[in-house]
């Protein structure tokens, strides 16, 4: 196996000079700068970074790595390869590891995360290992972020026709093909809002602080992870059985829900939630007594039915 310990990002111009706005350079290199060290911490590859002289030839950017293990540093420099240049659902075989992926539980998950790591430290690299160390890597929000500045930056500065990604050795040898985008795919990877993708908490624990016992679109207030927060109620079969039959709230009830987190991302890359809305109560809890509802045991019996689903057409 050839080993990569060097990224080289290719500028393409559309004309024969090799100089490049000073103030869009400097912007895109902060941005791939800061993807590479999340990107590395990520995947737990402890390495320092340099920058080499650029290249002509449009104009080639090298950021070189150096850490012990060589084997974990190729690994980062094709995982960012790909979350830098794979433009979303245009890779069929990423986009059904990132599906797969998603549907994992966050032990699941984790385990996922441990096994590419002893993977990726005994075995070849192969395509496999690459995109899901690419999808643990994508599923960061401020890696998004960065992404998404780069690309927005270099949209704007026409002088570039497309951005290539490629992985050298210590001669400056190309050992890993070249990924690149050209121009049209930019806009690809802008995020188009600062609406993040919604959160989902299938297990959430609220604490009832107050319902609300009459019709209308006002907010319950709970207690979540120790903090108090404002919640639409989605669920109208809890909902109505609270208003038709006055379900008791005492001191110390708690509901097992299906919770949804919306969030915002701001200009400096921080993360803000917006709102919360239960979708489906699963259990209604007070003290020692717990009432499962209706709604509750056909979401979870569903979730099961498409899981099995799932390891019957893996299996076959």
């Amino acid at each position: 196996m050839d080993l990569a310990n060097k990224l080289e990002l290719h500028y393409y111009f559309g004309d024969s000079s090799h100089s490049m706005d000073a103030f869009t350079r400097n912007i895109c290199e902060r941005e791939i700068l800061s993807i590479i060290k999340k990107a590395s911490n990520i995947l737990e590859v402890d390495l320092t970074i340099e920058i080499e002289a650029h290249h002509e030839g449009g104009l080639k950017d090298v950021v070189k790595f150096i850490g012990v293990n060589a084997v974990a540093i190729t690994l980062a420099i094709q995982v960012v390869q790909v979350v830098m240049a794979v433009v979303p659902k245009s890779d069929s075989e990423y986009e059904d590891l990132k599906k797969e992926y998603t549907q994992l539980s966050i032990e699941e998950k984790k385990l996922q995360i441990e096994k590419l790591r002893k993977e990726a430290g005994e075995v070849n690299l192969n395509k496999g290992i690459i995109h899901r160390g690419a999808i643990d890597v994508e599923s960061n929000i401020d890696i998004l972020h960065h992404r998404s500045k780069f690309y927005e930056k270099l949209s704007t500065y026409e002088k570039v026709l497309n951005v290539g990604f490629s992985g050298l050795d210590s001669n400056n040898r190309p050992v890993v093909k070249e990924r690149a985008v050209d121009r049209n795919g930019f806009k690809g990877f802008v995020l188009l809002t600062d609406d993040l993708p919604v959160e989902i908490d299938e297990n959430a624990e609220i604490d009832i602080i107050s319902p609300v016992l009459k019709k209308g679109r006002y907010k319950w207030k709970g207690i979540y992870k120790g903090e108090p927060i404002n919640f639409y109620m989605h669920d109208g079969e809890f909902k109505n059985s609270v208003l038709r039959e006055g379900v008791e709230f005492k001191s110390g009830t708690t509901i097992e829900c299906v919770l949804q987190i919306t969030r915002k991302i701001d200009s400096l890359g921080e993360i803000s939630i917006t709102g919360y809305t239960v979708t489906t109560v699963l259990k209604k809890i007070y003290n020692e007594n717990v009432l499962e509802t209706k709604q509750g045991k056909y979401y979870l019996a569903s979730k099961k039915a498409a899981k099995d689903q799932g390891k019957l057409f893996g299996d076959e």
